[in-house]
């Protein structure tokens, strides 16, 4: 049986204050639930999809567990409004709360790589009786960004961030000659290049009006921070597994471990790979995952 068969295609409409938005989600198919087992919600970022959990999802099901991967707002197959306040930390914060809901009961294990990472931190924050643990994959806690925003060596790092704010010239830069920015990202930054059928995938669920959503995305990133970061922060209790690839090019190391004030309970696993940890190092991740769901 190929990994596509063990998933299923689902649409979730969440009637909001002006119109329903669509979000779609991939969900593992279990013959054989593993009793006891919380939910698994994964969240991907930049400049990703459901597909990027690909690995994760294929071992998830196999050992019986219910794994829920959305593609997040404007990403792919979900709804894409426009405009930067459809795309606040809060509003898609909404979003898993409503698909948690809607898939299931109880407390979920919360995944989340990149910006996906990001919108775990603040759901738990705001949600904290929804999530019985967090994992992280290369994403720093959100009281790091102004302390990376200070540091010239991570700006350097981050310098797409900035070049995505300029409304005139981020769209036609990531869509121009066959999304060549995007193609080159990811064959730059894997161990294991993807075939060209994998990276078409890619190409396709960030072309159209999909671009500029992801870069209202990061646009909404650097209002909430300027303007509604601070009052977001509260502790986070429950255990926060962080996977953190060492070599990754965004995003230094050094803003992995995110302040005890904020997560008492975090363990940091640093992994021989780049962003893309989950990718490139998928049994690692897995089995983080297993540990946390007490598969082990």
């Amino acid at each position: 049986m190929s990994p596509a068969e063990t998933l299923e295609h689902c649409d979730l409409f969440r009637n909001g204050a002006a119109a329903s938005l669509r979000l779609h989600y991939v969900r593992t198919r279990i013959a054989e639930p593993r009793m006891g087992a919380p939910r698994v919600v994964l969240l991907h970022g930049f400049p990703d999809f459901w597909y990027s959990w690909r690995h994760q999802l294929a071992f998830l099901g196999s050992r019986g567990i219910d794994a829920v991967a959305p593609d997040v707002r404007g990403y792919n197959l979900s709804d894409k409004p426009r405009g930067v306040e459809h795309y606040l930390p809060e509003v898609l914060s909404d979003d898993v709360q409503h698909l948690i809901a809607a898939t299931g009961t109880g407390p979920v294990v919360l995944v989340g790589h990149d910006l996906g990472a990001l919108l775990g931190y603040v759901f738990t924050m705001r949600s904290p009786a929804l999530v019985a643990r967090l994992v992280i994959l290369n994403c720093p806690h959100p009281a790091l960004l102004h302390a990376m925003a200070r540091s010239p060596r991570q700006i350097l790092k981050s310098w797409y961030i900035l070049f995505f704010q300029l409304p005139r010239l981020a769209r036609p830069f990531l869509q121009a000659r066959n999304m060549w920015a995007l193609r080159r990202t990811y064959r730059t930054n894997l161990h294991d290049p993807l075939t060209a059928s994998e990276l078409q995938q890619y190409v396709d669920a960030l072309g159209g009006e999909s671009t500029a959503a992801v870069l209202d995305h990061y646009r909404a990133l650097t209002r909430w921070a300027r303007d509604g970061l601070d009052r977001t922060l509260t502790p986070i209790e429950v255990p926060v597994d962080i996977v953190w690839g060492e070599n990754d090019r965004f995003v230094s190391a050094e803003f992995a471990l995110p302040p005890e004030r904020w997560v008492p309970r975090a363990r940091l696993e640093l992994v021989d790979a780049g962003h893309w940890v989950h990718l490139d190092r998928p049994d690692r991740v897995n089995r983080v995952l297993a540990r946390a769901l007490g598969l082990t």
